[in-house]
């Protein structure tokens, strides 16, 4: 009887569902670092002391909760930030993590956005390419961990 609850067979599955939503191969590059738990899915990462930051990969399973471990991991590193790639629709990601877009600049016909998170961290999102599959925008998101964001609002 096969065991469903084999994470060797959990890993595939959430590898399949993050190839067939992205349209990208999973893969796990030289020097990051792979995370799985057959609960939650999958991250990527590696620290980059260089750049005080937290370089995430790739991420599929709960988007939140692998946000907060990066967040753990960046923190116990005493990094300055967290740096993602997001290939999903790139304001709807700043909404779902709880931010609020705060400036929309436009360079170009490409996009980047300047925006805060739920703590009044500071979060920027630029555009990095299309997509070779499927021609949809990504963007590198960085979150300061450290550097509220003061708008006029805010004062």
């Amino acid at each position: 009887m096969e065991n469903s609850l084999d994470p060797r067979k959990r890993f595939k599955e959430w590898v399949d569902k993050y190839e067939e939503k992205t349209g990208e191969k999973a893969i796990l590059p030289p020097g990051y670092v792979l995370q799985f738990l057959p609960s939650r899915g999958w991250s990527t990462y590696k620290i980059d002391t260089a750049g005080s930051m937290l370089v995430v990969y790739q991420s599929c399973g709960d988007l939140k909760f692998w946000r907060d471990v990066a967040e753990l991991i960046a923190s116990t590193n005493k990094l300055k930030c967290i740096c993602t790639s997001c290939l999903l629709d790139i304001e709807a990601y700043i909404r779902f993590f709880g931010g609020k877009i705060v400036e929309k600049q436009e360079h170009n016909g490409q996009f980047r956005y300047i925006c805060k998170d739920y703590l009044g961290r500071k979060v920027i999102a630029t555009y990095r390419g299309n997509l070779e599959k499927t021609g949809k925008p990504c963007y590198w998101v960085t979150q300061y961990l450290y550097e509220l964001l003061e708008t006029k609002e805010d004062r």
